[in-house]
């Protein structure tokens, strides 16, 4: 029989020896799968990253904020503001207010001016009763006979609309008379066609005494600063005198240069052009009262 000794140094060599093979065989199996499997996985983090992270930051981020912060900030602030700012405002206020107010302004009015001085003075007395100066803006086109009546009717107060019914009998130096007649009321209207304004209305009554509508007997100047002053009366270059058969012409130019006497009457002349319209109108009818009349001395220029 053989009897078999263990060597200590032996077998403990031959450990480690099978060990170490062990080691080598594992390192040659699993270093492929783990390479294989780490060529597979290293790209696909970077790819992921890209999209999710570095991709949408970069489309959600920079892009969106392109478009929504500087693309809408400059649409909505910069673009929508000069549209309704500087484009609507130059619209609206500089367009609109041209094509409202300059070209209303020329159809309605021509720019110039008509001034106007009326005189009332009582006939019983040849006193002066007051006066009144207007200046009136001048139409483009001069009213004509036709639109007097829907003047006077438009303009006369409420107590005394028996007037308005009235029609043109007379017209000199660019003035019109519509005349309604005095039944039991009636009156006188005077409108300047130049500006398209009533000026003067006077009511007549039959048997009675009518009053003065236009202009309001509280808006005459008092009558203290037409007192003649031995002033040389100012010149008129013509003078008409709308009397109806109630008074000579030579009183009627009694009357004229008394008022043209006055320092204040040739101080609004001012030695400037001026025509003359002269109309004596009685408050009451019936048999004429040459009591219950005024002197209506109209200057114009």
């Amino acid at each position: 029989m053989f009897t078999f000794t263990r060597n200590p140094f032996c077998g403990g060599l031959m450990f480690r020896f099978r060990d170490l093979l062990f080691s080598v065989f594992l390192l040659l199996v699993l270093l492929p799968v783990s390479s294989c499997s780490n060529s597979q996985e290293i790209p696909e983090p970077p790819a992921d990253d890209d999209d999710t992270s570095g991709g949408d930051d970069d489309d959600s981020a920079v892009g969106d904020d392109d478009d929504s912060t500087a693309g809408d900030d400059d649409d909505s602030s910069l673009g929508d503001d000069d549209d309704s700012s500087a484009g609507d405002d130059d619209d609206s206020s500089m367009g609109d207010d041209d094509d409202s107010a300059a070209g209303d302004d020329d159809d309605s009015a021509s720019g110039g001016t008509v001034d106007i001085l009326q005189v009332h003075i009582s006939n019983l007395t040849n006193t002066f009763a007051g006066y009144l100066a207007q200046s009136l803006p001048e139409l483009a086109s001069p009213l004509d006979a036709a639109g007097v009546p829907g003047v006077v009717q438009a303009a006369l107060p409420s107590s005394h609309s028996y007037m308005s019914g009235c029609s043109v009998d007379a017209s000199a130096q660019g003035f019109f008379r519509c005349t309604a007649p005095a039944g039991d009321f009636g009156g006188s209207s005077i409108v300047d066609g130049r500006s398209g304004e009533l000026i003067f209305a006077g009511a007549t009554h039959w048997m009675g005494v009518g009053s003065l509508a236009v202009p309001a007997p509280t808006s005459l100047g008092p009558m203290v600063d037409l007192i003649p002053t031995g002033f040389v009366p100012g010149q008129v270059q013509s003078q008409y005198f709308d009397l109806d058969g109630l008074a000579p012409v030579l009183e009627a130019e009694g009357v004229l240069n008394q008022t043209l006497a006055s320092a204040y009457v040739a101080t609004w002349i001012n030695g400037e052009p001026t025509n003359a319209y002269v109309w004596l109108h009685p408050y009451s009818v019936g048999v004429f009262d040459p009591t219950q009349a005024d002197w209506i001395v109209l200057l114009v220029k």
